[in-house]
Order: structure tokens, then sequence, then C-alpha cells
């Protein structure tokens, strides 16, 4: 007679489990079928850092580092050109907007990990804050066509760029953890989140006041907690909204 050795084995906790299976149809998603707290999101959010703090710190780091650098190379390609040089400015704006796509690209990946971590994923690595680079085209296209849309909302009456900047937000974690295209991207998120709109922008404004505030009452120490929290947050949300598929940057 066998005996099941599944009987022995250490309890394993809900934070720990994996909930690949809990993935939610992009059309379910879309149609509203979801909800959530945002007391009850932040409170996970913030137990969940723990563990998470030191890979994201590692995109983070990456991301500021990459675009001090640039930025400083920029304006020494401007200098040695001389003020006022078409080319050397030309060349200078182009490496300060390489620095820009290469922040989106980690910023893409840390955001990726927060949503491996928050669905108890715990293969998620510090490499993961930098795969966003497999699939960079797609992950700059949204960002220009996001920037642009949302930029277009601001300018004609204010509300509707407020509106996009909030629909779009999960727009990139959607081409890094279910492969999606540019525009289907955008477009999933933005019908998916109008559905508890002002959920999700009361959601993160009491993130960003909260990690603000940490930080203020910490005298800046609070940022190692804070920045972390703020992108789980997000990665939370994505897992109440759209599940976790456990399938990455190669999702198609």
């Amino acid at each position: 007679m066998s005996v099941d050795e599944t009987v022995y084995a250490a309890p394993q906790s809900a934070l720990d489990r994996p909930v690949a299976g809990s993935v939610r149809s992009l059309e379910d998603a879309i149609e509203g079928d979801w909800d959530f707290d945002i007391v009850d999101v932040m409170s996970e959010a913030w137990q969940k850092i723990s563990g998470a703090k030191g890979a994201m710190w590692v995109g983070i780091l990456v991301m500021y580092a990459a675009s001090f650098v640039l930025q400083m190379v920029g304006a020494g390609i401007a200098a040695a050109f001389g003020e006022g040089s078409f080319l050397g400015t030309s060349i200078a704006v182009l490496v300060q907007l390489g620095g820009q796509a290469i922040s989106w690209i980690v910023t893409a990946g840390v955001y990726y990990y927060a949503i491996k971590w928050s669905a108890g994923d715990r293969s998620a690595t510090a490499t993961d804050v930098l795969s966003g680079f497999s699939i960079a085209g797609p992950l700059i296209g949204v960002y220009l066509l996001m920037v642009l849309l949302t930029a277009l909302g601001f300018v004609l009456l204010i509300l509707p760029g407020i509106y996009l900047a909030i629909a779009y937000s999960l727009a990139t974690p959607l081409v890094i953890e279910r492969g999606l295209g540019v525009w289907e991207a955008l477009e999933t998120s933005r019908k998916a989140i109008t559905n508890h709109w002002f959920k999700v922008f009361g959601l993160g404004l009491l993130a960003s006041l909260a990690a603000g505030l940490g930080i203020v009452v910490t005298l800046g120490i609070g940022v190692v907690w804070a920045m972390p929290f703020f992108f789980m947050v997000y990665g939370v949300l994505y897992n109440r909204i759209f599940g976790y598929s456990g399938a990455g940057e190669t999702a198609g």
C-alpha cells in the first residue's frame, strides 16, 4: 500500500502559493467581472514587499542610473558641438530620449516582477526586472502612443487626459505579462479599468500619498519601502483585474 508523502509536506501559506490558475480572460476583465477594495489592495501590497525589495531596487537603480548617465552624455555632446549647434542639440536630445526609453523598459520589468511576486510565484528573480528588453519594441510603442494620446486629451479638455492617464496605467504590464500588441494592450487596459475608473484613480492617489508621507516622515529613509510598495500596489491590482497567466513576456 503506497503512502501519499504529500501528507507530511510542510503547509504552504496563501502568500507563497502560485496562482497562475486564477488567470481571468481578457473578455471578462473588459466586461467588469472583477472588483477590489482600496484598503485591502494597499494592505496586501505592503505585506508582499517583504522579500521583494532587493530585486525591485535592482530595477529602480538601473532605471535612474541609465537616465542620469545618458542625460549627462547628452549634455556633454551638446557642449562639445557648441551652444546653439543644431547637430549637437539633435544628438543630445536623441541620447536623452534613449535614456527615457531604457527607463520605461526597466519600469515595465519592475511591474512584471511585482505581478509575479504578488501572485505568489516565487520563481520571480531580479532578472525579471530586465526582461522587458526582449520586447523593447512593443513597450516603447505603448509608451509613445500613450504619451501622445494622453497629451492630446490634456490639450483638448484636461479631463480626457486625466481619464486616459489612469485608464492606460496597466497597458505596459499587459504587454509584458500577456504578450499583447501595442493598441490591444492600450485598449484592453482602458476598457477594463473604465469599469471601476474612480476606484483605480483613488487607489493610485492614496498609494502615492502613503508612499510620499512615508518618505517625508522618515526623512527619506522610507524610500526603501515606499517605491517597492508603490510598484507592488499595481502588481496586486493587475492580478485582481486580469489574474496571472504564469506565461510572462513569451505569452502570445
